[in-house]
């Protein structure tokens, strides 16, 4: 009689790979695994195969590439192991908000921006690049701040699952300089009771506001060159120009008072014969 020696090879034992797989529409989903073999053979969703350890990035994560993947190994002797699992979740791309702001902005107003999206953080990025998040669906920033910038803005948000929107439609955002601090006169000294002119430089497209308060309360005129009657005594005014919506420093000028002259030296009485000139 004669023998053969059958042996049996034992199975590779299941190659490690992550239980589960989570993605954002759009990113990448990147399989693998740390397990050596002689081969490897991957199977998923959409007829999947590879037969790389770890294979090539699946770019972009789309909700077809959700699934259960699967991969096999062998080894020197051709044993294949049993499957191990991964389970890939594609979370969808939130929406695109859209951005909002304050209209009007002036040098010095703070810049206010705002959103209607429910997110868990907000994306807001600057011109420059520069990018900051919040958890509120809002940002202010004060003029001091390095943010406070003219040009382009846009917000993304980011959901619960991590995922991050496309960027909003850009917003222009103009920083109007305010107008530079005018200069005020008037035409004083003036007389007790009499009228006073204020004046003030032209300036292109400006509206002119003048006070009679510092705290700039009692509007008087909006004349450019306004003339204020019956002034009793020492007084100041303040000016404020306006262009397109923003507004200067105030100026002030202040109107004096001249001295009364001195009441004139005439006899208090006298007497002339009737035919006589009379002299004053």
């Amino acid at each position: 009689a004669d023998s053969v020696i059958v042996r049996v090879n034992p199975a590779p034992s299941a190659p490690i790979v992550a239980a589960t797989i989570s993605a954002c529409q759009g990113d990448a989903i990147v399989l693998g695994t740390s397990t050596l073999a002689n081969g490897y053979q991957w199977t998923g969703p959409n007829g999947y195969t590879s037969n790389f350890a770890n294979p090539p990035a699946i770019s972009p994560a789309q909700a077809i590439h959700a699934g259960t993947y699967n991969l096999v190994l062998t080894d020197i002797n051709a044993c294949t192991s049993a499957a191990a699992s991964t389970v890939v979740t594609v979370n969808p791309k939130p929406i695109r908000p859209a951005l909002s702001r304050t209209n009007v902005l002036c040098q010095g107003d703070n810049l206010n921006f705002s959103t209607t999206a429910i997110a868990t953080a907000y994306l807001w990025t600057a011109p420059n690049g520069m990018d900051t998040t919040t958890t509120t669906a809002a940002l202010n920033i004060i003029s001091t701040n390095g943010f406070y910038q003219s040009g382009n803005w846009s917000v993304a948000v980011i959901d619960a699952n991590g995922c991050q929107s496309d960027a909003s439609i850009l917003m222009s955002v103009a920083i109007t300089n305010n107008p530079a601090l005018p200069i005020a006169s008037n035409n004083g000294p003036v007389c007790n009771g009499s009228a006073v002119n204020l004046s003030t430089a032209s300036v292109a497209n400006a509206t002119y506001n003048w006070y009679s308060d510092a705290a700039l309360t009692n509007l008087i005129s909006n004349q450019q060159n306004p003339i204020v009657n019956n002034i009793t005594a020492d007084s100041t005014f303040y000016l404020v120009v306006a262009v397109n919506g923003c507004n200067s420093t105030a100026a002030s000028t202040t109107v004096l008072l001249g001295p009364s002259p001195t009441a004139p030296a005439i006899p208090a009485s006298f007497t002339i014969c009737e035919g006589e000139n009379i002299i004053l």
